[in-house]
């Protein structure tokens, strides 16, 4: 996974990612959780997310969030974010990747449309899923030409 990445978080341990689990009242998905223990966010090396469904097809993926961004972002958006899923990352636009937690959800990497631009109604749906977890979205990112 270290290799996917352009640039990279300060390493964390299992115990500072148990007290994050206890502070947002989630526990962090297998892959996820192995992700933050190696890389901690940072910088994929590519950017290019093919987003399927969405209006805008895709999207730039320039920053996934270390566990600092991680709390924050959820705890920012916790009456926005649909339930069970914690925010991992951002596109320049605004729209988040987003990571369930529960459920069939379960390590599942979400795109997350938190914009008007597309005037997307909530009961159609907002979130557009990517990938079965973050290494599989990492592995299919593209160049961004």
């Amino acid at each position: 996974m270290n290799h996917l990445m352009r640039k990279h978080g300060q390493p964390v341990t299992n115990a500072q990612i148990e007290t994050i689990e206890q502070r947002l009242e989630v526990t962090l998905p297998p892959v996820y959780r192995q992700f933050l223990l190696v890389v901690n966010g940072g910088t994929p090396h590519r950017t290019l997310l093919d987003v399927p469904n969405w209006p805008g097809k895709a999207t730039l993926m320039d920053e996934m969030f270390d566990v600092d961004g991680l709390v924050r972002w959820t705890e920012e958006l916790a009456h926005d974010l649909p339930p069970g899923f914690v925010a991992a990352g951002v596109d320049p636009g605004g729209n988040f990747l987003c990571i369930g937690t529960i459920g069939e959800h379960v390590d599942q990497v979400y795109y997350w449309d938190a914009s008007a631009d597309w005037n997307l109604r909530e009961e159609e749906g907002t979130m557009f899923r990517v990938a079965d977890d973050i290494e599989d979205m990492l592995e299919h990112l593209e160049a961004d030409s």
